[in-house]
């Protein structure tokens, strides 16, 4: 078009010049032909130069603030919130693949949301608490637990002792013949010291006088071995010695057996009898 523009006023010039003895021909319709092409050029350069800068800047809504649970908030509310359609996009976007917001710096979190943004409606932001979710801390209730009497599953109610530990305290209280008091359950395999002072707000012996004793005359070398403070060696030196010397005459006798000295007398002693 240009092209076939340019030819024509050349025409013009040349007819300026070398004027024709023809009659002069009217041009003022391809003039006017000539403007409004120019004139729809221009037109059409500003609509698209006008359409290019709205899509590259969309308007906003005036924000319009109001109290909202960003949870499953439509993508609409949040535009009403001053967000563009872009952010409420990626915003809903989060929420298809599992995103939930918990608590309000889980808005802050988004990245899509600046501080500034976040700073205009925080005051707006209400979680409600869902209560069937909260798990609530257990307490566990107040026991008092006899160790003199308690069976293993008794036992279990105390914190830290399982059915393993309740099974070898209940051992080893039978195999003893009883508490006496409530450090022997020191004794007892695995129990650790922390253990014990977390156990003693719990525990109580009310009967310790209630205790099975071992007849040295006549305990057989089995029922001498088993107990924790015999044990294997020193219930076969019992049996040897009273075949020697024709049974104990008192119990305090045992100490002239060399393996047992005070400290251990004075463990055992409760748990001894000769008649």
């Amino acid at each position: 078009m240009l092209l076939i523009i340019f030819i024509q006023i050349g025409i013009l010039i040349w007819l300026n010049y070398f004027p024709s003895k023809e009659l002069p021909k009217d041009y003022s319709g391809f003039i006017k032909d000539v403007d409004k092409f120019y004139h729809a050029e221009k037109s059409s350069s500003d609509s698209t130069d006008e359409d290019d800068e709205l899509n590259e800047k969309p308007q906003r809504r005036k924000p319009e603030l109001f109290a909202f649970n960003p949870n499953n908030l439509p993508a609409e509310d949040w535009q009403r919130l001053g967000f563009s359609e872009k952010q409420a996009k990626v915003i809903k976007n989060f929420e298809s693949k599992g995103g939930k917001f918990r608590s309000k710096e889980d808005v802050k979190k988004m990245f899509c949301i600046s501080d500034s943004d976040y700073k205009r409606i925080e005051p707006y932001i209400s979680i409600p608490v869902n209560t069937d979710t909260i798990r609530k801390k257990y307490v566990r209730p107040v026991v008092m637990v006899d160790i003199g009497t308690a069976d293993s599953i008794e036992l279990t109610d105390l914190k830290g002792i399982g059915p393993g530990y309740a099974r070898r305290i209940y051992n080893y209280r039978d195999h003893l013949g009883g508490f006496l008091k409530k450090e022997q359950l020191l004794e007892v395999w695995g129990m650790s010291d922390s253990l014990y002072q977390t156990l003693l707000p719990n525990i109580c012996l009310k009967d310790s006088t209630n205790i099975r004793k071992v007849n040295l005359n006549s305990a057989d070398f089995n029922t001498l071995r088993i107990h924790p403070y015999i044990g294997y060696q020193l219930a076969s030196i019992i049996i040897n010695y009273r075949k020697q010397h024709n049974g104990f005459k008192a119990t305090e006798e045992i100490k002239k057996i060399p393996l047992v000295n005070d400290e251990l007398y004075s463990k055992l002693a409760p748990y001894l009898d000769i008649k």
